[in-house]
């Protein structure tokens, strides 16, 4: 009973590197330094046979400086970073916003101010100086009294 296996735990293994060196010498799987290389096409009769084209020495590439995009080449849309802001602001405590205000010039504070909650802009206008909550208020009825041009 031990002799089939013992041939087939032999045989089995022979005919298997057998049958991978016998591809690898014909060409049908590559192994390097087993598989032979392949003979180049031959020129049609008749035809002559061309010149072997030389590569220049190849030169380094130049490194381009990657393109960098400039804030201020990028369109801004205020109308609709005053809307983000305002979101944002809504949900802040007054005192907290009083602080912000004061590093916003009159105008952009005021376009923030136009599209906050009326209550919360209500509350920041009562907590800030009285001449500047005035300033404030007059170019917030300002913005808020311009018509929108309609296209044709």
């Amino acid at each position: 009973m031990k002799k089939p296996l013992i041939i087939v735990a032999i045989v089995v293994p022979i005919l298997l590197g057998g049958g991978v060196l016998g591809a690898a010498l014909a060409g049908v799987i590559n192994i390097p330094g087993l598989t032979p290389k392949r003979a180049k096409p031959p020129v049609p009769y008749g035809e002559p046979s061309l010149p072997t084209p030389t590569r220049p020495e190849a030169k380094p590439a130049l490194k381009r400086p990657t393109p960098t995009v400039k804030v201020d080449a990028v369109a801004k849309d205020a109308e609709q970073g005053a809307k983000k802001l305002a979101s944002l602001w809504n949900n802040l405590p007054v005192e907290k916003l009083v602080e912000l205000a004061a590093a916003y010039s009159d105008d952009e504070l005021a376009r923030v101010v136009l599209v906050m909650d009326p209550e919360k802009a209500s509350e920041l206008l009562a907590s800030l100086d009285g001449k500047r909550a005035a300033t404030l208020s007059k170019q917030v009825q300002d913005k808020a009294s311009v018509v929108p041009a309609t296209k044709k």
